[in-house]
């Protein structure tokens, strides 16, 4: 009786009230962004990597398009650590070339591929990262699609799908989305659009998670100067150009890119952020083909070809990995960090310039069909 006099005599707030302040609460967008960001990372990823591969750093990670450049960078950054990587892939065979170099990236028995990939499954997916506590995505479309509802696909649903597995799954404390520097929803070009519509996707099913923006990324066998090494062999010492070669682009090593998501990973303050991620300096795409072609030391010779001309013919012959639309209209667009952004910097990563980083891995012609001992000599 006296606990129960002892509320009555206290001011509460009554429950009507209460409700309405809570309807009010629910219907401001603002507020119910921050109680989901709260509830999201309530969670912090914690990683040792002192011991190499002779330790657990904790961290066991689904990597999503890993059968693609970056994804064997991005597996073995993890995998130095001692960390359990999962690759889901949709090719048929367990070690074709695309599939068997990420075996190595681990240690034995923390490297696992599981082929057939259906993303039209929703339970595969969640098997997929059942265990998993970071969930990386690196799908992206290559030279086989072509139509928008591909793009689409591929960009925007697959990503949503993928993001709402992760936020209804108690293990995952990281999302970590791949998009591309120049993602906009106005760009001309279709991948570049639905980038954007991907990133949206994402943060709407998963708001804490990371958004990576790479400019064009380069390495050994990359998509990039492979392209432009390809070419010229093909057309007989000519590369031929749909513009005039002054679009502005600045070029990242892969190895950065690999190191900003370990660090991303390591920083809980990256959750929910965009970074754009880019190299120390801009380039001409007439500088890179000077570049390249130093190295090489060939003189470069470009053929030019009207720009919508070789669109109309790119689009009624197959989406070849050396001519395709988006290709040549990317090629016209500049695709640098913006002003403002989030950059690799924040990241704690000293990018790699172009002309350095090339030398690595790209060697003049006189060189590259000579054995050891004659290179010795």
């Amino acid at each position: 009786k006296k606990y129960i006099s002892l509320l009555q005599n206290r001011n509460f707030t009554p429950i009507s009230t209460m409700q309405t302040i809570n309807n009010t609460f629910v219907k401001s967008k603002g507020l119910l962004h921050e109680m989901i960001m709260k509830s999201y990372t309530q969670k912090r990823l914690h990683i040792y990597d002192g011991g190499n591969r002779n330790s657990i750093s904790g961290v066991r990670a689904t990597i999503y398009g890993a059968t693609g450049f970056i994804g064997p960078y991005v597996g073995a950054v993890l995998g130095q650590i001692s960390s359990d990587v999962v690759y889901p892939h949709c090719h048929e065979a367990s070690f074709d070339d695309d599939v068997k170099e990420l075996k190595t990236t681990a240690s034995l028995g923390q490297s696992w591929l599981i082929k057939h990939m259906n993303f039209n499954d929703l339970k595969m997916i969640d098997r997929t990262m059942a265990n998993s506590n970071v969930v990386i995505n690196l799908l992206g479309p290559r030279k086989n699609v072509k139509k928008i509802h591909d793009f689409e696909f591929l960009n925007v649903e697959i990503p949503r799908r993928l993001a709402r597995a992760a936020a209804k799954n108690p293990e995952v404390i990281r999302f970590i989305h791949f998009s591309a520097l120049g993602a906009d929803p106005k760009s001309p070009s279709i991948d570049l659009r639905t980038k954007f519509q991907g990133e949206e996707a994402v943060l709407s099913e998963f708001p804490n998670a990371t958004i990576m923006r790479p400019a064009t990324v380069f390495g050994p066998n990359d998509y990039f100067t492979r392209i432009i090494r390809t070419q010229r062999d093909y057309f007989y010492h000519y590369n031929v150009v749909t513009d005039d070669c002054t679009a502005k682009k600045q070029p990242i090593y892969v190895n950065d890119v690999a190191l900003a998501v370990m660090n991303a990973l390591k920083m809980h303050e990256t959750c929910g952020k965009t970074f754009e991620l880019g190299g120390p300096h801009v380039y001409s795409m007439l500088e890179i083909y000077e570049i390249i072609f130093n190295i090489m030391k060939r003189e470069p010779k470009l053929v030019y070809f009207p720009h919508e001309i070789a669109l109309k013919v790119a689009q009624y012959i197959k989406n070849w990995d050396f001519l395709n639309v988006d290709m040549i209209v990317k090629n016209k667009l500049d695709i640098v960090v913006s002003e403002g952004a989030n950059t690799i910097s924040d990241l704690y990563v000293q990018p790699v310039n172009f002309p350095n980083a090339m030398k690595e891995f790209l060697y003049p012609d006189e060189l590259q069909h000579r054995t050891k001992d004659e290179m010795e000599r």
